[in-house]
């Protein structure tokens, strides 16, 4: 992995707290992982002002200390902040927000960008262990987003994405749930004969989707963590199509697309690996209690402070080998519900009804929030 630059944005008069950053982040430092860039850095006789705007146009990401004397700087009002608030709408720039002394921030464009610690738990408020655990909470958020890979997409890897993809036998099974159906949250039961097909074991992730794509959709919104192996989300169903004729593009092997709603169900059942007869809300039956075992959603996700998406692959896999297909984030599907798309899979945030085999939202193709992917079906190429 190459090393990830992160630009320190800060008053002078908190430069003690730029100094305590410091400490913290030079593990990371240290094992090459990232290059710390503040205005320390400029060098005598040099053009400071255009040393500042080059840093921030190499950053990954960048650190803001926040202060009534941050926000009464001039320098940083006019000329720092408007050109990484630029970086972060146009280029997915990471913004990390410390909160060091308490300041007005009300109508402030800096509270769309979710802070490290509350405005009201300023770290000058708190004891020293309560400050280095805000400062260690930094830490990890920058190491996370570190990990996510922005390699491209190499013969080794693509060769990696190829092997992700399961075979699903084809089978006569029951689809749709009656019940859920009267709520308007499924089809109705029938029968359906469903042909063999190859799903992704896992949905996309974020690393999967920056090979690809180049872009990080779920930067600087809230409920996210970052990493590799979690999933790619704030994304909507055009994102989805958009990713798939990426990827169709560069595999000359391998045709990718959405899979059908009933293909989804199929293979979130278990397909052909259970009894045609048997007809339950899950995979491993109807006893909720079990839930937690497969699939992340509010009882043992958000509901205890774990309010977003999870690593793939954390939990049992049901019959066929598939992760996360009951639960954790909703997968959107290909087919066209009268105008609108329809989203599979329940949420980390959302109840375990909603993690059920046939529950299904319908939305529009543009919504996208913190709980919304996808995962793809393989086909040869002819």
């Amino acid at each position: 992995m190459s090393k990830r630059s992160v630009f320190v944005s800060y008053s002078h008069a908190d430069i003690e707290w730029l100094n305590r950053l410091k400490v913290f982040l030079r593990p990371l430092e240290r094992d090459a992982k990232l290059s710390l860039w503040d205005d320390t850095s400029i060098q005598p006789a040099s053009n400071w002002h255009a040393d500042i705007q080059t840093a921030i146009t190499d950053a990954d990401a960048a650190i803001l200390l926040i202060s009534p004397d941050f926000l009464a700087s001039e320098y940083v009002a006019s000329n720092e902040l408007p050109t990484l608030l630029e970086a972060a709408s146009e280029r997915g720039l990471k913004i990390f927000p410390v909160v060091v002394s308490r300041c007005f921030l009300r109508d402030s464009p800096l509270s769309r960008f979710q802070a490290l610690n509350s405005p009201s738990a300023p770290l000058d408020s708190l004891d020293r262990p309560e400050q280095n655990n805000v400062l260690t909470k930094l830490v990890e958020s920058i190491d996370d987003l570190l990990k996510v890979k922005s390699a491209g997409i190499t013969e080794d890897w693509l060769k990696k994405f190829r092997d992700m993809f399961i075979s699903v036998e084809g089978g006569i099974l029951t689809l749709g749930d009656n019940v859920l159906f009267n709520k308007l949250h499924a089809l109705r039961e029938r029968e359906v004969n469903i042909r063999s097909f190859r799903i992704s074991k896992y949905v996309i992730t974020q690393s999967e989707w920056v090979a690809v794509m180049n872009t990080q959709p779920w930067f600087n919104t809230r409920n996210v963590r970052y990493g590799s192996d979690i999933p790619a989300v704030h994304l909507n169903w055009y994102d989805a199509i958009d990713f798939v004729r990426a990827i169709n593009h560069v595999d000359s092997e391998f045709l990718y697309r959405l899979p059908l709603e009933d293909e989804w169900e199929y293979a979130a059942r278990g397909g052909s690996k259970i009894e045609k007869q048997i007809h339950t809300r899950f995979c491993f039956g109807d006893d909720m209690n079990r839930l937690m075992h497969y699939g992340w959603y509010d009882e043992n996700a958000s509901s205890r402070g774990e309010s977003f998406a999870h690593p793939v692959g954390q939990l049992s896999p049901n019959q066929l080998g598939l992760y996360d297909m009951h639960g954790n984030i909703w997968e959107w599907t290909a087919d066209n519900v009268d105008g609108l798309r329809s989203l599979r899979g329940g949420g980390f945030n959302f109840s375990g009804e909603g993690a059920c085999s046939a529950f299904r939202v319908v939305q529009k193709a543009e919504v996208r929030g913190e709980a919304t992917g996808f995962r793809l079906v393989q086909e040869e190429r002819s």
